[in-house]
């Protein structure tokens, strides 16, 4: 991660550094929108993940809470592999809720600055979505920004991008850390908080990468493509752009750790050398962590006659709380959430759900009807969806 300069960031002189960590304040909260994101996750996430993943979490309800004089605790987890972030996504918004939507509890993501780069991979392309849930682009002066601000908590993956696309072969072998967090934490003697997250690979299990895909899909500024037995579902029905198997997704909050003490050095004493040894000692530890959790938690990754009761038994949400029905429930949130602020009446009319509340949605969110449309759906989509971003 680094500035906009060629010379990394870290590495700029102390008044460079604080001039541009000034210029960002206001950039790195200029999206951030609370209210947006606290009726997302009640109207929006908290059904879908009762109806359809059915995540737990274990430790989750003790996060500590975030003094304003104390600087944050940067929290870091793995990505399973070759799927759109929901494992992120439902960790944020349900962590979040399970605190009672305490802001000095909540765990702030950096991501990686291509989820936001594209229309596309904003969650359903719902205007710069990530940004509004609190996201913020992964660069060395948006995360010294963020140590200096008051509120929140800090999740990274410092597993990157390649996190993402390592492959089903690669599920649960942590791929290289990036040595920012680390260098951080030291920085501002603050804690660092492991979080496992398991069973997440089944999002869009037995997925492969190879060179001449990748290459390709880099072409149209997407990061990878998944090779599997569902791709030629996606490429026939727009709507599986966004899929996910029922994975249910299992979050385990570890210990915190203050990391320069893995060497016996104080903070202040540290060198370029020391950082890169306690990166590699806090990424085998991370491996060997993960190893157990998996041993623990991942035997039964979907639980299949769990979900087809709890299917029958949450019955009334269907379909909008499935892969088919989430474009036309985002969509929904949205119009709605616009309507309601221009009124100052959000969080005041809940979303209905079953087969009657999907054809209506539809029908007001006419450009969603594209992503049900095989094939030649993609034509519009495509044109909306690879443009950039705006910021």
């Amino acid at each position: 991660m680094s500035a906009s300069s060629n010379i990394p960031f870290y590495l700029l002189g102390k008044s460079e550094q604080t001039h541009l960590i000034n210029e960002n304040k206001f950039k790195v909260n200029a999206n951030f929108d609370l209210v947006f994101m606290k009726a997302l996750v009640q109207q929006v996430i908290e059904p879908m993940d009762k109806a359809y993943f059915r995540s737990k979490y274990i430790g989750f309800d003790k996060i500590e809470e975030r003094k304003a004089a104390e600087k944050p605790t940067i929290f870091f987890s793995n990505h399973s592999g070759m799927a759109f972030p929901w494992d992120g996504m439902l960790m944020c918004a349900r962590s979040f809720q399970l605190n009672n939507f305490n802001v000095s509890q909540f765990l702030r993501p950096l991501i990686a600055p291509v989820l936001s780069s594209l229309n596309i991979l904003n969650p359903f392309m719902i205007k710069k979505l990530w940004k509004r849930v609190g996201a913020v682009d992964a660069t060395f002066v948006n995360f010294e920004t963020l140590m200096l601000q008051t509120d929140n908590h800090l999740l990274v993956y410092p597993e990157g991008i390649n996190g993402i696309g390592k492959g089903f072969d690669k599920k649960y072998q942590v791929q290289k850390f990036a040595s920012s967090f680390i260098r951080l934490a030291c920085k501002y003697q603050t804690a660092i908080c492991p979080i496992f997250t398991v069973n997440a690979e089944y999002i869009n299990p037995y997925t492969y990468i190879y060179r001449l895909t990748n290459s390709a899909a880099k072409k149209t500024g997407l990061p990878f493509l998944p090779v599997g037995f569902m791709l030629p579902f996606l490429l026939l029905f727009p709507w599986m752009f966004f899929y996910s198997w029922p994975a249910r997704i299992t979050y385990i909050k570890g210990k915190l750790l203050k990391p320069w003490e893995l060497i016996g050095k104080k903070a202040n004493e540290l060198n370029e050398k020391d950082i890169t040894e306690i990166v590699n000692l806090v990424h085998q530890n991370y491996q060997k962590q993960l190893n157990n959790q998996v041993e623990k938690y991942g035997q039964k990754a979907i639980e299949w006659k769990h979900y087809f009761k709890n299917l029958f038994k949450m019955r009334k949400y269907f379909p909008l709380t499935t892969p088919f029905g989430w474009p036309v429930l985002f969509a929904e949130f949205e119009r709605r959430y616009q309507q309601q602020k221009k009124y100052g009446t959000t969080e005041k009319q809940p979303l209905s759900f079953g087969w009657l509340s999907f054809l209506k949605y539809l029908i007001k969110n006419p450009f969603y009807l594209f992503f049900y449309l095989p094939i030649l759906g993609w034509i519009p989509l495509w044109i909306k969806g690879f443009k950039k971003s705006a910021d």
